[in-house]
C-alpha cells in the first residue's frame, strides 16, 4: 500500500497518509495531487506482466480512477480528474472510445484500452502542471495501441488542455515557470528525438539540445531559461546545456547503479536509480537522486 510522508523541519512533527502517491507536490505547499501507482503496475509497468487485480480500481471503471487532491488536514483524498474528465477534455474522444470498442469486442473483454492517468508534474512556482493520460507501459499482449498523451492545466482552474501526442515518440516531460513544457521528442517520424520546449497555447516548438543518448529527464532554470540540465543514466552523469546554441556546457559523472549492477528488463530493481535532475527555484543548484557509496539511493 503506497502512503505519502510529511515531516516538519521545526516541529520534528511527522505526518503519513496512506493509499496515496506523491507526484506533484506544488511549491505552495498543499493540495497535492497524484494518481493512484497500483494502475501501472497493473498494466504492466515494472514486471513486465498484465496483473490487474494489482489494481485499486478496475481499468473499466474510468469514473472511479485518475488523478486525487489530497491535504495533510485529515480529509479524505479527493478525486480531481476522472478518466471520464480526461476523455471529455480530449479533442480526439470519439477516436479512443471507439478503438475501446473495438478491442472489447475483437477480443471479448471487459475493458479495451487501458486508460489511466498518472505523473503530475507542477511548475517550479506551481502555477502550472501538466498531467500525462494514455495506457503506460501496457503489455505487448493486449495489442492495444499506444496512448501517451499530455495535459496542461493551471492551479485554481478545473480546466485541462490537451497539448500533445507523444505515442512512442517522446518521454520525460516537464513543466517551467513560463507555462512552457520541456521533454524529449520527435516532431517527424524519421528524426530522431531530441530536446524541445512547448508552447501549451500555440502549440510552438523549440529546439533546446539534441543529446547523443536520448531519454533523459530534462528540464530548465527557472532563473536563465538558456541552461537546461538533463541525465544520461546509460552513461551515469548529467549534462548542462546552453539552449541558445544548443551545445553542451558541462558533464557530472554521478553514479546511478549499484557497482556490478546487471539489468533485469521489466522487472523493478532496487540496484537502480534515475538521476531526475532539478534546478532549486533560484537557480544556484541542481538536486539529483545517485546511488551514494552505501550503495543506497540519495540526494
Amino acid at each position: 500500500i503506497p502512503s505519502v510522508s510529511r515531516y516538519d523541519l521545526v516541529t520534528r512533527e511527522n505526518k503519513t497518509i496512506t493509499g496515496v502517491d506523491l507526484e506533484g507536490a506544488p511549491s505552495f505547499g498543499e493540495p497535492i495531487m497524484g494518481g493512484l501507482p497500483g494502475m501501472l503496475y497493473g498494466a504492466g509497468y515494472g514486471y513486465g506482466v498484465y496483473n490487474p487485480a494489482l489494481c485499486p480500481v478496475p481499468f473499466e471503471e474510468r469514473d472511479k480512477h485518475g488523478i486525487f487532491e489530497f491535504s495533510f488536514d485529515g480529509s479524505a483524498p479527493k478525486l480531481r480528474y476522472s478518466i471520464n474528465d480526461f476523455l471529455d477534455f480530449h479533442p480526439k474522444r470519439d477516436e479512443l472510445l471507439a478503438v475501446d470498442r473495438e478491442l472489447r469486442e475483437k477480443y471479448d473483454r471487459v475493458c479495451g484500452l487501458t486508460l489511466m492517468a498518472y505523473c503530475v508534474r507542477f511548475s517550479p512556482n506551481g502555477k502550472h502542471f501538466i498531467i500525462y493520460f494514455g495506457n503506460h507501459c501496457v503489455v505487448s499482449e493486449r495489442n492495444e495501441p499506444r496512448v501517451s498523451h499530455l495535459f496542461y492545466g493551471k492551479t485554481g482552474s478545473d480546466e485541462l488542455k490537451f497539448v500533445l501526442d507523444v505515442s512512442g515518440r517522446g518521454v520525460h516531460w516537464s513543466v517551467q515557470d513560463n507555462g512552457k513544457l520541456v521533454g524529449f521528442y520527435r516532431p517527424d517520424s524519421e528524426e530522431k528525438q531530441a530536446i524541445y520546449q512547448l508552447d501549451p497555447i500555440s502549440g510552438e516548438l523549440e529546439l533546446v539540445a539534441a543529446p547523443e543518448n536520448t531519454g533523459g529527464h530534462p528540464t530548465l532554470s527557472p532563473v536563465n531559461p538558456a541552461l537546461c540540465i538533463n541525465d544520461e543514466n546509460s552513461n551515469r552523469r548529467l549534462i548542462l546545456w546552453n539552449s541558445k546554441n544548443h551545445s553542451p556546457l558541462a558533464e557530472i559523472d554521478l553514479q546511478c547503479r549499484v557497482p556490478g549492477y546487471v539489468p533485469k528488463g521489466a522487472v523493478r530493481d532496487e540496484n537502480r536509480c534515475c538521476h531526475h535532475p532539478r534546478f532549486t527555484p533560484d537557480g544556484k543548484y541542481i538536486l539529483s537522486n545517485f546511488i551514494d557509496e552505501n550503495n543506497l539511493c540519495a540526494i
